[in-house]
């Protein structure tokens, strides 16, 4: 598993914050992105700080975080046909 550039004590505090949100979202099945935007915003504020920045994406009701396998692959196949439709290669 990728450790993000923490030492052990930031890979700790990632899979405490992590715990806690699995405890409070047993629905959240499938969601590869919290790792790291969990680990990347601990590398700026505190652990509480990162804990309520998390759960304000995993409850939003605009679904930020896909937490689902089904919508991950929703979300990944959306941005993929929106990249191919605005990205002009040249």
């Amino acid at each position: 598993m990728f450790q993000h550039y923490l030492d052990g004590g930031g890979v700790r505090a990632v899979c405490r914050v992590l715990s806690v949100i699995a405890h409070e979202r047993p629905d959240i099945t499938y969601s590869p992105l919290l790792f790291t935007l969990t680990a990347v915003l601990l590398h700026y504020v505190d652990e509480a700080t990162c804990y309520t920045c998390i759960n304000s994406l995993v409850t939003s009701k605009h679904r930020y975080v896909a937490q689902t396998m089904t919508s991950y692959q929703a979300q990944t196949l959306t941005v993929g046909q929106l990249a191919l439709k605005h990205v002009v290669c040249t």
